[in-house]
Order: C-alpha cells, then sequence, then structure tokens
C-alpha cells in the first residue's frame, strides 16, 4: 500500500490551484461582497534573522503567496526538465539533480533592490540534502524567479548574509 507525505499532498494542491488561478484568472468578488483587506506583512520566526536577511516589507507579496510561487515554479521547472530539477552546482562543478521536499516559510523577506526571497529543501539524487536561496521579483506576471543558489549542502552553508551600508549582501563563511 502506497502511503502519500501529507506536506507533499498539500504544496501538490497549492501548486495546482496556483496553476489553475493563473490560467483561469480570479473572478471578481460579487459588488455585495467587501474586497479582501490588504495583506498584512510577516513576521519572521524566532532566529530567523541569523541565518538569512531580516524580513522586510511585504507590500502585496505574502508569506502564502511567495511560498506558493517558489512552490509552482520548482515543480514546473522540474516537470519541464523531465522530472527532477536541474541546477549548476559551482562549487562541485556539475549540475545537481533535485526535488523539492519543503519551501521554508519563516517571512516574507524582500531586499533592499526590490526583490523577495525565501529557501527552499531539497533532495539530491546523488544523497545529499541542499537548500536553496531563491530570489523572486514582482513584475507584470507576478512573482517570477530571478535567481537560484546552493546556500548549503548537507546543512553546511557555502556563504552567510551580512548587512553592510543598510543592504543585505552574501558573504563567504569564515574559517573559525
Amino acid at each position: 500500500m502506497n502511503v502519500i507525505n501529507p506536506r507533499t499532498a498539500q504544496l501538490t494542491l497549492v501548486a495546482l490551484i496556483a496553476i489553475s488561478v493563473a490560467a483561469c484568472g480570479t473572478p471578481d468578488p460579487p459588488a455585495s461582497q467587501p474586497a479582501a483587506p490588504p495583506a498584512a506583512k510577516a513576521t519572521p520566526t524566532a532566529g530567523a534573522a541569523a541565518e538569512h536577511p531580516e524580513v522586510g516589507e511585504a507590500a502585496t507579496v505574502t508569506e502564502d503567496s511567495l511560498t506558493t510561487a517558489i512552490t509552482t515554479h520548482m515543480q514546473a521547472e522540474a516537470a519541464r526538465q523531465g522530472g527532477s530539477l536541474t541546477i549548476d552546482d559551482p562549487v562541485r562543478k556539475r549540475p545537481l539533480q533535485l526535488t523539492l521536499t519543503t519551501v521554508h516559510r519563516e517571512g516574507t523577506r524582500k531586499l533592499p533592490d526590490g526583490r523577495y526571497f525565501a529557501c527552499a529543501d531539497f533532495k539530491g539524487a546523488d544523497g545529499h540534502t541542499y537548500d536553496l536561496d531563491v530570489f523572486m521579483k514582482q513584475d507584470l506576471n507576478g512573482l517570477t524567479a530571478d535567481e537560484v543558489t546552493v546556500h548549503k549542502q548537507d546543512g553546511q552553508p557555502r556563504y552567510r548574509w551580512v548587512q553592510a551600508d543598510g543592504a543585505w549582501k552574501r558573504a563567504p563563511v569564515s574559517s573559525r
């Protein structure tokens, strides 16, 4: 008997709903129904800022919309590429074959350059686990992936985030 992981089922359902809404559009609410309230700012969980840039102003991008956009993009790319996501690994100098497991939900982060950021966990065909930083930009088509980098392999960071001159930047991992 096959058992379906509830989180995988939830992510699949969210992606299918997002694709359906994108394809069909969202109907306008009836005149008697009030418009939805503006999106609230997301807040970080304890310790989130220590590893990633601080949460910024969310505008119309919410934690849910960012998570859905990243999940939808990664699953669509994997489907387009034959079932797994292929990402070039500049450190190991070879492509990685990855399967999405989770998009982190620590809050909606807006970077000074206007992009939004979240990280996602992947299982590699090579048996390693990878944490990718996914950068999305908002344009007329909604949120679209702008950059994807390998932040960690098997929990070991390849770079860290530092704040310099009021902006978050990537920095090398210092040896201790």
